[in-house]
C-alpha cells in the first residue's frame, strides 16, 4: 500500500502538459478507470517518483473528496505516477481478487458501514492507510471469487447492454 507523493516531493512547477501521467481522483469512478491526465512529470521526476508507480491490476483508491472510489488498473496502462489523493495497493498473492476488492469496496454493506464509520472528519471525509488497514473484508475462497466476479461481470453487460437500448430508444432511432 503506498499513498501518493506529498507536499516537497512533487510541486506544482513540476507540473508538465505533456511527459509521464500523474494520476488523480478523476481517474477513478464507479469501478472504472479513467483514461488522461491533467498533470505529468519529466521523465527525471518521474524516476525521483518511481515508488509511487503504478503496475496493472493494481488498486488505486480516492483518499479524499470522493473518498473510497475504487478501480483497477488496466493492463495497458503504461508508465504513470500517483498524485498525493490516491492510495495503491498492490495484491501480491492470491488472497483476494483486485476486482473483487473493488466490488467489496463499493458494494458490501459490511465493508461500508467500516469505511463510513472510520473516515468521519471534523470537516470531510478522509481515508488514510491505517483506516484500510483496520477494514476487515469477508474474503471468500479464491475459486469462489472467481465465481462471483463472473456472475456480476456477466450483470454488468447486460446492464450495459440495456442503457445501451434505452439510449437507442428515447433517441428514437432503431437497431
Amino acid at each position: 500500500m503506498k499513498t501518493g507523493p506529498f507536499g516537497s516531493l512533487l510541486k506544482k512547477h513540476e507540473h508538465q502538459k505533456e511527459g509521464i501521467p500523474v494520476l488523480g481522483i478523476e481517474n477513478i469512478a464507479a469501478m472504472r478507470f479513467i483514461r488522461g491526465s491533467k498533470i505529468h512529470i519529466t521523465k527525471e521526476k518521474a524516476e525521483e517518483l518511481s515508488g509511487y508507480d503504478v503496475q496493472p491490476g493494481d488498486i488505486l483508491v480516492s483518499r479524499s473528496g470522493t473518498v473510497g472510489e475504487v478501480c483497477v488498473v488496466p493492463d495497458d496502462i503504461g508508465e504513470a505516477r500517483i498524485s498525493t489523493n490516491l492510495m495503491r495497493i498492490s495484491i501480491v498473492s492470491q488472497s483476494i481478487s483486485p476486482f473483487l476488492f473493488c466490488l467489496l469496496f463499493n458494494g458490501s454493506p459490511y465493508v461500508l458501514s467500516q469505511v463510513s464509520e472510520l473516515c468521519k472528519g471534523s470537516t470531510r471525509n478522509f481515508l488514510n492507510q491505517d483506516i484500510l488497514l483496520s477494514i476487515v473484508f469477508p474474503i471468500p475462497p479464491f475459486e469462489e471469487q472467481q465465481k462471483i466476479i463472473e456472475e456480476v461481470e456477466l450483470s454488468f453487460s447486460v446492464i450495459d447492454q440495456l442503457e445501451k437500448t434505452i439510449d437507442v430508444n428515447l433517441s428514437g432511432r432503431k437497431k
